[in-house]
């Protein structure tokens, strides 16, 4: 049961938890792209080590929030992250 007692309500939060799983999601993939930008500029190498950190992030996040149930443990998951 939700906060207002009604058994309805489990789509909402799965809806409410797809959405910050794809704002994570986004923001990994900015935040790659951004670190990927200072490296261009200015050839540090720790610019790009963040930025091979960031980039496989956002994408396993992507894989992440297009499964059914996200929120769960699953096989998936894990391979994914490894």
């Amino acid at each position: 049961m939700g906060w207002s007692g009604k058994d309805n309500e489990p789509h909402l939060a799965s809806a409410g938890g797809h959405f910050l799983l794809g704002v994570v999601a986004a923001r990994y993939l900015l935040e790659g792209l951004l670190f990927l930008r200072f490296w261009k500029s200015t050839r540090g190498y720790l610019f790009l080590a963040f930025s091979v950190f960031f980039a496989p992030q956002g994408g396993s996040s992507c894989f992440i929030v297009r499964l059914s149930h996200p929120n769960e443990g699953s096989l998936w998951i894990g391979l994914v992250r490894l």
